[in-house]
């Protein structure tokens, strides 16, 4: 299976909106894409904006299609 991720705007992390569009593009309801990413750090731009660090994106869309985890924090 392809898995596509697009580039993210900033360059620690993916936003939140980001992220429900990786759901889309990759076929994935978006409950069970924030489920996978479970609780994980991430960065906060100078605006207040979560993002979510790539490695974390990854392990989740690994969890979704293989049921384990790629690594651990």
């Amino acid at each position: 299976m392809k898995i596509t991720l697009p580039k993210s705007k900033h360059k620690l992390g993916y936003t939140k909106d980001e992220i429900i569009e990786i759901a889309k593009i990759n076929n994935i309801d978006e409950k069970l894409m924030f489920e996978s990413l479970g609780v994980n750090t991430g960065a906060i731009t100078e605006e207040g904006v979560f993002l979510t660090y790539h490695c974390d994106i990854e392990n989740a869309m690994y969890k979704i299609f293989t049921g384990k985890h790629l690594f651990f924090d």
